[in-house]
């Protein structure tokens, strides 16, 4: 039972997904069809004009086609302003109303062309732009059949159609929906084809134990923020942490319950680095590590860490009795770098992982970066207003002028 309801679950998060992917197609459908549509009615207007006919004919045209060109700038203009800014709702009402518009003004013209001249081409442009160039569910569909349906029965009674026009309409029509239906189906294919190849790369870049990125997933992530944190003259900061003593807590308590902790262990370290910005990953056994490409100060990446060891403590894992904590706790190297020549992640990721040595080597539970050691038992606890470290820039050349002034 439990699992059928995940399953509609998974099922409704799949509608919604293509729902909005849909609405997004059909609102750039209808920014491409308005902007068409005022090039080619004033052609289309010109083109008229020089057709005979009456008065009051003349006058109808012209109106409609005025109508609709100031009614297809303004959706222009709307559907650009609203385009990836729009709630689903807005988006949607302005979809629907435009292909409202765009039927009414069709099917009118169609209804003065057959009287004046028993002429049924506009009405088979119309039907052919709304069935082919917007994508409808069969909610939509279905109200569009009925309103053709309507039309056709209006135009039977008061124009008397004659008979292979009805069959030519009804012909077109059906045919018409058909294959509205087939290009329905097939942008849902590739939507959900392309899901599905998204799904897999994203699976392949995480850690399947923790949920974590892996290393494929943070080079990924790296070989994005690095360039941009250089262009940016950004801190660029890289805090590496190891489980203390996890081989211990293994041999102890069993590899299974060491899988455990390196789920809750896991989820501190997410919990802490939530900023859309933070990189998380686990890049080894008990190894983990968190990119911050926008740290605002050496500080920042500190209260991070200690943001994150204090976190792992409280969560009071009890560890094994052959260790002198009695419970799990990370030691953490810290290394920031404003990216510049002759810089690499690769250094900088060297540098942390000295500084993690380093916290090992000075009792474990604590942070070190640089000289510096923060938390722990014995180390001093970090304050919320840290002074900052200085953090390694790139070096400026000498020019001549400033060996002169030194």
């Amino acid at each position: 039972m439990q699992g059928e309801n995940k399953k509609s679950q998974y099922v409704i998060t799949m509608e919604d997904q293509m729902g909005v992917k849909l609405v997004t197609v059909n609102l750039r459908r209808v920014l491409y069809t308005s902007l068409i549509l005022v090039i080619w009615l004033p052609i289309l207007f010109l083109i008229y004009l020089m057709f005979p006919v009456g008065e009051e004919v003349r006058l109808l045209f012209e109106g409609t086609f005025i109508s609709f060109e100031l009614v297809s700038v303004a959706y222009f203009i709307i559907t650009t302003k609203i385009a990836g800014n729009a709630d689903l709702i807005t988006t949607s009402f302005s979809i629907y109303s435009f292909w409202a518009f765009f039927e009414f003004f069709g099917l009118l013209l169609s209804f003065v062309l057959y009287y004046e001249q028993r002429d049924l081409t506009v009405y088979y442009m119309t039907i052919a732009a709304i069935t082919i160039v917007a994508i409808m569910y069969t909610k939509a569909l279905l109200i569009y059949i009925g309103v053709e349906l309507v039309f056709t029965v209006v135009m039977m009674i008061f124009l008397k159609m004659e008979p292979y026009h009805i069959v030519g309409a009804a012909m077109i029509n059906g045919m018409f929906v058909l294959l509205s239906r087939v290009l329905f189906k097939a942008q849902v294919s590739t939507h959900l084809m392309k899901e599905k190849v998204k799904n897999i790369s994203q699976d392949s870049e995480k850690d399947p134990l923790t949920g974590l990125m892996n290393r494929r997933g943070l080079e990924r992530n790296v070989k994005r923020a690095w360039p941009q944190a250089s262009r940016n003259k950004h801190i660029f900061s890289i805090i590496m942490m190891d489980i203390d003593n996890f081989k211990k807590y293994n041999d102890h308590f069993g590899h299974p319950q060491g899988d455990v902790c390196l789920k809750s262990v896991a989820s501190a370290i997410k919990s802490a680095a939530a900023r859309e910005t933070d990189i998380p990953a686990r890049v080894g056994g008990e190894e983990f590590i968190v990119c911050i490409p926008e740290a605002g100060n050496q500080a920042e990446a500190l209260r991070l860490a200690e943001k994150i060891r204090t976190g792992v403590e409280a969560l009071k894992i009890p560890h094994s009795p052959l260790v002198s904590n009695p419970y799990v706790t990370l030691s953490i190297g810290v290394a920031s770098v404003i990216p510049g020549e002759g810089d690499s992640f690769e250094k900088l990721y060297q540098e942390a992982d000295n500084s993690l040595y380093k916290a090992k080597k000075n009792g474990r539970n604590c942070i070190v970066s640089g000289n510096y050691i923060y938390g722990g038992n014995t180390a001093p606890k970090l304050k919320e207003k840290t002074e900052e470290i200085p953090v390694t820039a790139p070096k400026k050349r000498q020019t001549a002028e400033t060996r002169k002034d030194s």
